[in-house]
């Protein structure tokens, strides 16, 4: 839908001119632009993308163990990592296990899979001088008054798209197979509809007695309480089937006037708050 450029010094944390192309280790770096699709909705599973424009910036090669049956990833290591591991004139040559390959990866080639797979590429930041100041988006995409609402970093990314565990290699084609987050990995599993009213009339029953015991001495809070009520009352109107579930707890009303209990995970009314 639209073109997203992350590529300036506010979001890559450095000027790209300013980046040391070998780390202390003597490991060369590189720096390599590439696309990526974004989901535009739904977050993580979302229907529409904009394509983000961003840089590699890490080892230029990475070497990893893979499991021979599953392609799962066993051991990373950057150059200086699997070069400790390499035979000197006094020692006897590493055999490589039955059940695992040794794979030398071209980063320059995989930037974006290199983004996923290496926990290097951030290395160029110096976390006391850069401030992350990201863009948000959230479901639904236009906030209902009163209501509360699913916010996420926009433009999301490749870490936070990618799944690195279940991300492996592909033994037959010899590539990386991506593997994306669903909601749910990231969320937790969705309520239903049926079980998201039975909160609601939880809720509501968990008012009645302060809602009912203010209205003599705290005319205010008595309106505020009110209000809340009738916005739970009105929640699933605005919400079902306009959103997917997983969200819907996200967009509960709120009013300061309300406090939960996680002890006995009731509500209680603060009187008197302003």
């Amino acid at each position: 839908m639209a073109t997203i450029d992350m590529r300036d010094e506010a979001n890559l944390g450095v000027n790209v001119n300013d980046i040391e192309l070998v780390d202390e280790h003597g490991n060369e770096w590189i720096v390599v632009e590439y696309e990526y699709q974004c989901p535009t909705n739904n977050y993580l599973e979302g229907t529409t993308f904009d394509t983000v424009e961003t840089y590699y910036v890490g080892p230029k090669k990475l070497y990893f163990w893979v499991d021979n049956e599953t392609g799962e990833f066993l051991t990373v290591m950057r150059q200086h990592e699997k070069d400790e591991r390499e035979p000197d004139e006094d020692s006897q040559p590493m055999e490589a296990p039955d059940d695992q390959t040794l794979i030398e990866f071209d980063c320059a080639s995989y930037p974006l899979e290199a983004d996923v797979i290496s926990d290097y590429h951030n290395n160029h930041v110096n976390p006391d001088d850069y401030t992350h100041t990201p863009g948000h988006k959230t479901v639904p995409e236009t906030r209902v008054e009163g209501y509360g609402a699913f916010e996420y970093e926009y433009p999301i990314h490749p870490d936070h798209m990618y799944d690195d565990y279940r991300t492996h290699w592909d033994l037959e084609n010899e590539c990386v197979v991506l593997v994306k987050f669903t909601n749910e990995d990231i969320i937790g599993e969705a309520n239903s509809w049926e079980d998201l009213r039975a909160h609601r009339r939880e809720s509501l029953a968990n008012t009645d007695a302060q809602y009912a015991a203010i209205e003599s001495y705290d005319p205010a809070g008595h309106a505020r309480l009110g209000a809340y009520r009738q916005s739970l009352r009105d929640w699933p109107g605005h919400f079902e089937g306009v959103i997917d579930p997983i969200f819907a707890d996200s967009c509960l009303p709120y009013d300061s006037i309300i406090e939960l209990k996680h002890n006995g995970s009731e509500p209680t009314v603060n009187a008197g708050d302003e």
